[in-house]
């Protein structure tokens, strides 16, 4: 379903509409469909678009009716919004202009939603395919104002991309259990890239971070269990608790990362490192100088005795 803005089509600006006589719209819709009905396809170009008859009358129709005029009047003045629905373009994103939509009138925001959930959804599943953190980051930089039925439309190809994702992480698991050895794969599906950007996407998904988590969860336990791989499993675990989790899907993790701990204490030490030098702090600054300091005892113990 493409959006087609009459008064773009037609050359016209937001206003010309109201001020033009009836007359005059109807002798430009006649000349119109007979200009149509010439061509041998039965479809007619205007203004970069190709356009039936039926589409045509059904613009006509739509500008008899005062509130759905308004709403194409609405779009024609914002250039950015109408390149978005027509074409998916960016700018209405990148301009900041999406910051406005919540301000709309709720109809017109159930109006244009069909349209707008078609092209975020396609933008979206785009900048995930791409790798594009730049085009994530803005296309998720505000809440989607649109009625949750369009939510669904609007984080579709994206919701399946990633459901596919854990479908990959449990096959792989069950290969693993088949006796396949540990390879390449648990770095991809491990993805550093990957986990921050499902951490940017909004409230809808936090179901599917979850599920993603529980199956890295349970690709841990086929290492631990079926290869004796404490350590690689940890390595998932670790990554598994950089999303952002539930708190009951992020306590079952950190349960089984304190099992594997138990089994390898130096590797709660690296963890701390890990963490903290995420947060700013030099770990392993920290670590030479409790080393510094352990000597210095040491050495005053020796002083002493």
């Amino acid at each position: 379903m493409t959006y087609r803005n009459p008064y773009a089509l037609l050359g016209l600006a937001p206003d010309e509409w109201a001020l033009a006589e009836d007359e005059s719209l109807r002798r430009k819709k006649k000349e119109l469909l007979a200009e149509l009905d010439a061509q041998p396809n039965q479809r007619l170009s205007i203004a970069g678009s190709t356009i039936s008859k039926q589409e045509l009358i059904s613009l006509f129709e739509e500008m008899d009716q005062p509130q759905v005029r308004a709403f194409h009047a609405s779009v024609a003045r914002q250039p950015s919004l109408h390149d978005f629905l027509t074409q998916a373009s960016l700018d209405y994103f990148y301009q900041g202009d999406i910051s406005m939509l919540p301000a709309q009138e709720p109809e017109f925001l159930v109006w244009i939603a069909p349209w707008f959930s078609r092209s975020y959804n396609l933008r979206l599943v785009h900048a995930f395919r791409q790798r594009d953190a730049d085009e994530l980051l803005v296309l998720c930089s505000h809440p989607l104002p649109l009625p949750t039925a369009y939510l669904a439309i609007a984080y579709k190809d994206t919701y399946q991309l990633l459901h596919e994702h854990r479908e990959k992480i449990l096959a792989h698991s069950l290969e693993l259990d088949q006796g396949h050895e540990p390879g390449g794969e648990l770095q991809t599906l491990s993805d550093e890239w990957l986990i921050n950007a499902i951490n940017h996407l909004p409230e809808y998904f936090q179901g599917i971070r979850d599920a993603i988590a529980e199956a890295m969860e349970q690709l841990a336990l086929t290492l631990l269990k079926r290869h004796n791989r404490p350590k690689l499993s940890l390595l998932v675990i670790r990554q598994a608790l950089k999303l952002d989790i539930s708190p009951s899907t992020r306590k079952k993790l950190e349960g089984l990362q304190q099992s594997l701990f138990a089994i390898h204490p130096e590797e709660e030490w690296l963890s701390w490192l890990n963490k903290n030098e995420g947060e700013g702090l030099n770990p392993w600054l920290v670590a030479m100088s409790l080393g510094a300091v352990g000597v210095i005892l040491w050495l005053f113990s020796r002083w002493k005795n």
